[in-house]
Parts: C-alpha cells; structure tokens; sequence
C-alpha cells in the first residue's frame, strides 16, 4: 500500500514539473518567433541568409506559428509573416537545398488546405512558384474551377509545372465555363502544348464573342 502511495506521489511529481517546463519551451518557441520576424526585412543579402537558417531551426512548429500569422487583408498587419515567408520560399529555391524545399512546399500546400480566407490562399499559392513540384498538383488543381482562385492555380501550375500543365488544364475544360474556360485555354496556350489543340478548337463555336477570340487568338 505505501508502495502504491510512493508511485501516485512520484506521479503527480512529475506531472506538475512537466507542465511548466512546457510552457516554457512553448513561450521560447513564440519569443524566437516575434524575435525574428521584427528583425524583418533584412538590411542586406548576408543578414537575410542569416535570419533564413534562423527561421528553418524553428522547424515545423515556429513555421506554423509564422504562417498563422498572415491574415485577411483589412484585419490586422502582417506584412512581416508575409515577407518573412516569401523570402523563405526564395531562399529555399535556391539549389542545394531539396530537401527543405520539399518541407516547405508540403507545409505550404497544406496551409492552403487548411487557410478559409481566399486573400490568404491566393497568398500561399504564390509561393509555389519557388516551390511547386508534382507534389502541388493535386492541392492546386482543386481551385481550377473556383470563381476567385482559378487564376493563381493556373498561373502556378504553369509556370511551376509547365510539363503536366496543359494536361491538366485540358480535363477540366469540360466543367468550366465563362471566365474560367477562358483562363484554361489560355493557360494552356501560354505552355506552348499543341496537343490539345482540336479540343481548344472544338470551343470555336461558342456564343460567347470573347470565348470565340480566346480560341481563335
């Protein structure tokens, strides 16, 4: 029985010490976050580098908290998050540097997943294109058909994947309409693929005079 009281005792010792020594590392992880981002924009290229590998030692967790802070436009200022991400998507483009790419893209694409605000999506698709790889298509390909977001999956897709674009553009000609049938067969010429060519040429008997001239252009 007192062996029983002993463990309960040690128990809830540890608990209480663990709590706030969580806290703790949670309030150094905010500190190091509001700590960078006043120290941006940088001054030169030589701090900017400097304070890029800072932001990539945050890891996940501190590049959430950065990117939780870009908000709708009107509701708050967050142009340090913005640029600190923006100049994070630069410099992980750069060659050498794969493998943190590819975190970032991932972190990014499900950001937009997650984000509600179109202002802010349209905002973190910007950034692929430092980043975008195969990996993006399938986020941004949802977005293809969306009234407000069809033009930066468009313009990300390609220009980031230019190889699978028109591809991509072509099936999703039969569900689009107006403005956005337009924007694909666009994008689509803009790659420089004939291939779908007949299809793009099929949409020359619209009734829209502007479709028409799209097609014909």
């Amino acid at each position: 029985m007192i062996q029983i009281k002993n463990t309960i005792v040690l128990l809830l010792a540890l608990l209480l010490f663990s709590l706030p020594l969580h806290a703790q590392d949670q309030r150094t992880l905010d500190t190091k976050v509001a700590d960078l981002l006043v120290q941006i924009p940088a001054e030169n290229e030589k701090e900017l580098n400097e304070l890029m590998e800072l932001m990539l030692q945050l890891a996940e967790p501190g590049l959430q908290l950065i990117l939780d802070q870009v908000i709708a436009p009107g509701t708050g200022d967050d142009i340090n998050a913005r640029m600190a991400i923006e100049s994070l998507s630069r410099f992980v483009s750069q060659p050498g540097r794969e493998q943190v790419r590819s975190s970032w893209e991932s972190l990014i694409l499900k950001e937009i997943d997650l984000e509600n605000d179109p202002y802010v999506k349209s905002f973190l698709m910007s950034q692929l294109y430092y980043l975008g790889s195969e990996k993006s298509i399938e986020v941004l390909s949802k977005y293809l058909l969306d009234p407000h977001l069809h033009d930066p999956a468009i313009r990300v897709l390609r220009d980031a994947i230019p190889g699978k674009a028109a591809d991509i553009f072509a099936e999703h000609l039969e569900n689009s309409e107006g403005e956005i049938t337009i924007a694909l067969i666009n994008g689509i010429k803009e790659t420089g693929s004939s291939e779908h060519a007949p299809a793009v040429a099929s949409l020359a008997g619209s009734d829209s005079p502007e479709l028409q001239r799209t097609v014909l252009a």
